[in-house]
């Protein structure tokens, strides 16, 4: 696997997509570009709002997200310079604020934002006000620019950019590197806020889902599952962008964590799939045999080694 240490979350984006060779300077600025450097996506009808789950700290952690933009507007000066809104969806729930320096539009940082949840950021009304200016390149930008909308428990993002007479860049994808993802009651300390651990997410989809009672948590076990987490360095930093059934998420992520789900006296939970000691440590001790097996014990002809 290739590992990048780097104050800069730009130096992520290479290797998001699986595990890749380490590329020499040139090729991971040509990359990089190349991935960031793309026109804006506009949300579609019945798209699923994203999950954004990060917590950043000791310098680790977050999660770089292209938001779809569900409104825009796009005008142009007396110079032909052109002024350009999105409003984005960052994500189900409050999340932390994005500081400037972690807002991108394409592979710059440029721009203005303002960030907000349980309703629509920005003043502005979207709609295409590009004039025609006699002597210069008519601007083609899109006529539909979507409606004023409500966003229920949701953080949206206004961004805002000029753009010189001449330039397209203006089209590009605004891009954001979350350190600090949807706010959750973390098990570690109660605390309502953003959070990496994978029982911390757990319990959040049984809610959210509707599909398991809050009662019918194990909540017990969940705790000591996100001691296993942190004792043992397992954080979870993820953009769930995709519906997916409960219990199929569950099989496919939780053995990432060295987790299976489990459903014991009605509760569900998780267990580990090794042995653990009493601190939440993986058990590396010796096991201690119960029961030594002979052939007094096996029917004659029904097991060979």
């Amino acid at each position: 696997m290739t590992w990048i240490s780097s104050s800069d979350p730009l130096a992520l984006v290479y290797i998001q997509s699986g595990q890749i060779p380490t590329p020499n300077t040139q090729e991971n600025a040509e990359v990089t570009n190349s991935e960031l450097d793309v026109a804006q996506r506009a949300v579609k009808i019945g798209e699923p709002v994203p999950i954004v789950f990060a917590r950043r700290r000791n310098n680790a952690g977050g999660v770089l997200i292209s938001p779809g933009a569900t409104e825009a507007r796009f005008e142009n000066d007396s110079s032909n310079n052109i002024g350009v809104y999105y409003h984005l969806v960052l994500g189900e729930g409050q999340m932390g604020a994005i500081p400037v320096k972690d807002l991108f539009h394409g592979p710059c940082r440029i721009g203005s934002h303002s960030q907000t949840y349980n309703r629509r950021a920005g003043l502005w009304d979207p709609g295409n006000y590009i004039s025609y200016i006699s002597g210069l390149d008519f601007i083609e930008a899109p006529y539909y620019c979507g409606i004023v909308g409500n966003y229920p428990d949701m953080s949206t993002l206004s961004f805002y950019a000029l753009y010189t007479a001449g330039v397209d860049f203006w089209k590009r994808q605004v891009h954001a590197f979350i350190r600090n993802g949807m706010y959750v009651t973390r098990y570690e300390d109660n605390v309502y806020g953003p959070s990496d651990s994978f029982a911390d997410l757990v319990k959040w989809v049984y809610i959210k889902s509707g599909r398991v009672p809050e009662a019918l948590i194990d909540n017990t076990g969940l705790a000591s599952i996100d001691l296993f987490l942190r004792v043992n360095g397992f954080t979870c930093n993820c953009n769930i962008k995709e519906s997916e059934n409960v219990g199929d998420y569950l099989s496919k992520w939780a053995p990432y964590f060295l987790l299976k789900e489990t459903r014991m006296n009605g509760l569900r939970g998780l267990r580990p799939l090794l042995p653990v000691t009493s601190g939440g440590a993986i058990d590396t001790s010796p096991i201690v045999w119960k029961y030594s097996f002979t052939e007094d014990d096996i029917l004659p002809g029904s097991f060979e080694v």
